[in-house]
């Protein structure tokens, strides 16, 4: 199956379909996310949003959500519900690209690390599990399961080493490319 799905994005890997999918990247991660963020900073005195940390314990999740208020908790839930499912859509469908773009471009069709363009689906089924722990843990408050906390901090890990290992496929690629290019 991820076979079919690496194949897939070499079909659509071109730089127009790139450009498109970076240009909506940088519309959440510079226009969206920052807005939405701000609002909820301000809503909340300061209190950020758990997707943000590396990584965060079962106790600094309920305390983080408890810090936030009712109101800054149901803010949260509108964004993880609306805007935080939008967003790895845009960035997981702009690192798959780009990284088949740049492997076409620089690596031999018989490289194995073609088959490591789909490592950014990682990171989206774990936002997506993240989102989704927090969401749930808003709904439960104040009774939050601590295990359900525990495991968001987990997912949230996952998530961050599943985007820099994107990001450093998207060097590796970048690399090959202009090796390739030279020689």
């Amino acid at each position: 199956m991820l076979a079919k799905i690496s194949q897939r994005l070499y079909q659509y890997a071109t730089g127009r379909n790139v450009l498109i999918f970076f240009l909506l990247d940088a519309l959440f991660m510079f226009g969206v996310m920052p807005m939405v963020g701000a609002r909820l900073t301000a809503l909340t005195g300061g209190v950020g949003p758990l997707d943000l940390n590396l990584t965060y314990s079962g106790a600094q999740a309920i305390e983080t959500l408890a810090a936030m208020g009712a109101e800054g908790r149901a803010l949260y839930r509108n964004i993880e519900i609306m805007a935080d499912f939008i967003y790895p859509v845009a960035y997981t469908v702009f690192f798959a690209l780009l990284i088949s773009w740049l492997f076409q471009k620089g690596l031999a069709a018989e490289s194995r690390l073609r088959a490591w363009n789909v490592l950014p689906l990682g990171g989206f089924v774990f936002d997506v599990l993240e989102n989704s722990s927090i969401i749930l843990m808003i709904n439960q408050f104040p009774a939050v399961s601590p295990a359900l906390a525990s495991v968001a901090g987990v997912f949230t890990l996952v998530k961050w080493l599943f985007a820099g290992g994107s990001m450093a496929l998207a060097v590796v690629g970048l690399v090959a490319r202009l090796r390739k290019r030279k020689g």
